[in-house]
């Protein structure tokens, strides 16, 4: 197989780095353990002993990056990452050593492709405060312990909402609402985010159904994970989720990412022509900040563009034509291809009156407000009735 010919060449490679005191040993699939022995027999770890650990780690990283080519003629090019953990300073077991070692690779898989970290308290304090909230995630799930927070999306032509985002908020046992940017990339490592995305999606539905028998026709928008639209049983837990709530799929909408779209591009394609089969629209979020290529937006079935707030933020006093050159590019590649534009972000009324004089008319951002329960929601609404 092509994974077992890369993994011999790179054993060989590494293999011809390490020093005759040292020991390199494959201790997983694609896992190696080096130990580097030091020339002197002090047991504190000096600052010169970690600058020679550091120029051999980036000495194996530096083989490891050179391409590979196959037997079949193929190149290929991978990365590595070193974890590094000192004896007798950070354990004297071999097994706690070796603990340590993965600990400090697992920090350096999060930093970059390649790169080195060293096994620290720092490191300890921070594995056993995730595994404390993945225990509390969890059990967060089990007893549905969330929230859907609502941030309207308002028409700028007639400053009505039209349209709102549904953000989930976790109401943690101390008392406080966590935010997802602590808790969402856990659950995406964990897996954890395939029950939270169907609680989320079921909710969604229920809040639409409230608002239907209040008579407010709004839109939900709901934001879908590249594990997610992995699930096989997502798009069936959304039809399913739809007709036992017996609200109009077409007040649903679903937000994807672009790499979510160019990651998973196959099972996305399947996934989107189904759920626009049954009237559910489809939206591209944060639309700019990942991939060059447009080919895409012809390709699949898509709705609307969300501009990131990145770029909405660079609409100041004072600033040169060239910082709203990005947004008004968006606005023709979607009227090219007649699509909705959405500007998410909006927090001053310069930004506003740009947006609407180029023809973006749907907006979002904390100068209109900031996500809200439920109940404040329909207190906006009815707001909107009383001024209107």
């Amino acid at each position: 197989m092509v994974g077992d010919e890369v993994i011999k060449d790179l054993s060989k490679r590494l293999n011809s780095i390490t020093h005759a005191d040292d020991m390199i040993a494959k201790i997983g699939g694609t896992e190696f353990a080096i130990i580097m022995g030091l020339n002197h027999l002090h047991t504190q770890i000096s600052s010169q002993d970690q600058t020679q650990c550091v120029k051999f780690a980036k000495e194996l990283i530096s083989a490891s990056c050179l391409p590979f080519y196959l037997s079949s003629g193929q190149k290929c090019e991978i990365g590595l990452n070193v974890g590094a953990a000192a004896f007798p300073q950070d354990a004297n077991s071999a097994e706690e050593l070796m603990k340590y070692a993965d600990l400090a690779v697992y920090s350096a898989k999060k930093k970059t492709k390649s790169s080195i970290e060293f096994y620290s308290k720092k490191l300890v304090d921070a594995s056993l405060k995730r595994i404390e909230m993945e225990d509390a995630l969890r059990n967060a799930i089990e007893k549905q312990k969330f929230e859907l927070y609502l941030q309207p999306m308002l028409d700028l032509d007639c400053g009505k909402i039209v349209k709102a985002e549904a953000l989930i908020r976790w109401n943690h046992p101390n008392g406080h609402v966590v935010s997802p940017d602590e808790f969402i990339p856990l659950a995406e490592q964990t897996g954890l985010i395939i029950p939270m995305g169907k609680w989320v999606i079921k909710e969604a539905c229920s809040i639409l159904q409230q608002l239907s028998a209040k008579g407010e026709e709004i839109k939900l928008s709901i934001n879908l994970s590249p594990r997610q639209v992995s699930d096989r049983q997502l798009f069936e837990f959304i039809k399913n989720s739809v007709e036992k709530a017996q609200i109009d799929p077409q007040r649903l909408e679903l937000e994807l990412t672009e790499g979510v779209l160019i990651d998973n591009y196959d099972k996305v394609n399947y996934l989107l022509d189904e759920v626009r089969k049954l009237g559910i629209t489809v939206s591209i979020d944060d639309f700019g900040t990942g991939y060059s290529s447009l080919a895409y937006l012809q390709k699949l079935p898509i709705d609307r563009l969300k501009i990131d707030k990145s770029f909405v933020k660079e609409l100041i006093e004072n600033s040169n034509d060239s910082h709203g050159a990005i947004i008004l590019a968006v606005i023709a590649i979607a009227r090219s291809l007649r699509l909705e534009v959405i500007a998410e972000g909006v927090e001053t009324t310069l930004q506003k009156d740009f947006l609407k004089l180029n023809n973006c008319n749907i907006v979002q951002g904390y100068l209109f407000s900031r996500p809200v329960p439920y109940d404040d929601f329909c207190i906006l609404l009815e707001e909107q009735k009383n001024t209107h």
